[in-house]
């Protein structure tokens, strides 16, 4: 067993981020053999079509990465719902761009099959869509030994995204 913390904004930007109640980052301690940072997210729907939804969007991610960057570098990964294509959202491509990884992208990575949709709204004509992330830092990357997208009857929206990790050195 492990615990998690919340982390104590230390930027004025995550202060006023996280009072939205729309994104969160959690200290998690895994059997004491790995610490590492979960960023929660939840975008703004409409985030492919809508300027300001995207935007707003990016502004969570934006304050969330200016926390991290005064926090203790550890591994890290978000995981959430982004409510907009990346390519909408500059500073999740920053991060790409930098060596972090889109494990939906990069699923054949874990013989699963890329790009996989994970919403499919049930109200409207749309085909389904690829809204909720797991992205990676370079040293949470290689924990991952596999990833998965499941539907699952109880959650007729969204798919499950999961990633099963290991912390390295360790046999857990």
């Amino acid at each position: 067993p492990g615990n998690t913390t919340d982390i104590i904004p230390r930027t004025e930007l995550y202060k006023q981020a996280l009072a939205t109640g729309r994104i969160n980052i959690t200290l998690c301690n895994m059997h004491g053999s790995c610490t590492c940072y979960v960023v929660n997210p939840y975008g703004w729907t409409n985030g492919a079509d809508c300027d300001t939804a995207a935007a707003r969007t990016d502004s969570l991610m934006y304050a969330a990465i200016e926390a991290l960057k005064v926090l203790p570098p550890l591994p890290t990964i978000i995981v959430g719902d982004l409510n907009a294509p990346l390519h909408r959202l500059p500073s999740v491509m920053e991060l790409i761009n930098n060596g972090w990884r889109d494990v939906g992208h990069n699923a054949f990575v874990w013989g699963r099959t890329p790009d996989l949709p994970t919403c499919e709204a049930t109200n409207c004509t749309n085909p389904p869509t690829r809204r909720d992330y797991i992205i990676a830092n370079p040293s949470f990357t290689p924990m991952i030994l596999d990833f998965n997208i499941h539907w699952h009857d109880e959650y007729a929206v969204h798919a499950g995204t999961q990633v099963l990790f290991r912390p390295l050195g360790t046999n857990i």
